[in-house]
């Protein structure tokens, strides 16, 4: 079955988000979701760092199947099993308990900017997979911090003040690595995957409109910690809010914050 465009997955994972999810983290994976629209990602297929599942039932939509999801979390991890996964397995992502070519493709959302000592995951990835296999990623950019609308404005008193600014919402986010989208790449490229798409989105807008909506999407992660699950958002609000939303959520942005790349095993 062909993939949805970028316009018509942003807009099912946008409203499916809304139901369940932050309007800041609606935002972002809306924006993810689009941009993972046009990669084929053939079975097997692995997801690496699935967390509770939420990007692969949103993300890609319900006729998506991924043969396997893991994550280091175990407590997360219970949450994703059934569909989309036929299966999921507690590890850590630098050390895979998978044998070498036994997957077609894998993918990776807003996971390996978390990961100390990042590059392990990538020769991992790249063992598991097939030749000719794909590997797709999301991560944040070096760029992220200074489309911040609060780095904007306290730049005024100085760079230094708005790199302290950055750096304490990157700890806030348990960002890692943070970097230009040419590392990104060239750490493909080292682990032997040969990058054929590279491009970003979350443009500065939607980056600023997530960054004014986080107070609340962190509250919201205080609930689900407390609860193990998010409180579900009224249907009449999810219809006030997401055209107002949907402003935020376009396609390829030359100064986004996020980043996509397309990576193949020769």
């Amino acid at each position: 079955m062909p993939a949805p465009d970028p316009a018509t997955r942003a807009r099912r994972a946008l409203r499916a988000y809304l139901r369940e999810a932050p309007l800041a983290v609606a935002i972002f994976r809306a924006n993810e979701a689009a941009a993972l629209s046009g990669v084929d990602l053939p079975a097997p297929v692995l997801d690496v760092g699935c967390g509770f599942g939420e990007f692969g039932r949103i993300g890609f939509g319900w006729d998506f199947q991924i043969d396997l999801g893991v994550d280091i979390d175990r407590g997360e991890l219970l949450r994703a099993r059934g569909a989309p996964y036929r299966d999921v397995a507690q590890c850590d992502a630098r050390d895979l308990p998978l044998a070498p070519a036994s997957f077609a493709s894998a993918f990776s959302v807003s996971t390996l900017e978390h990961i100390p000592d990042v590059e392990r995951v990538f020769r991992e990835v790249a063992r598991i997979l097939r030749p000719g296999g794909t590997f797709a990623f999301t991560v944040p950019v070096d760029r992220l911090g200074a489309n911040f609308l609060g780095s904007r404005l306290v730049r005024l008193g100085g760079a230094r003040l708005a790199a302290a600014y950055e750096a304490r919402l990157n700890r806030m986010l348990t960002h890692v690595n943070v970097w230009p989208a040419g590392r990104w790449a060239a750490m493909a490229e080292g682990a032997g995957l040969r990058v054929e798409t590279q491009r970003t989105h979350l443009s500065p807008a939607a980056t600023k409109a997530f960054e004014l909506l986080l107070p609340a999407a962190l509250a919201s992660r205080m609930v689900k910690r407390v609860t193990g699950r998010r409180l579900p958002h009224p249907a009449v609000a999810v219809r006030a809010v997401e055209p107002l939303a949907r402003r935020f959520v376009a396609g390829e942005s030359a100064s986004g914050s996020n980043l996509l790349v397309v990576a193949r095993k020769d």
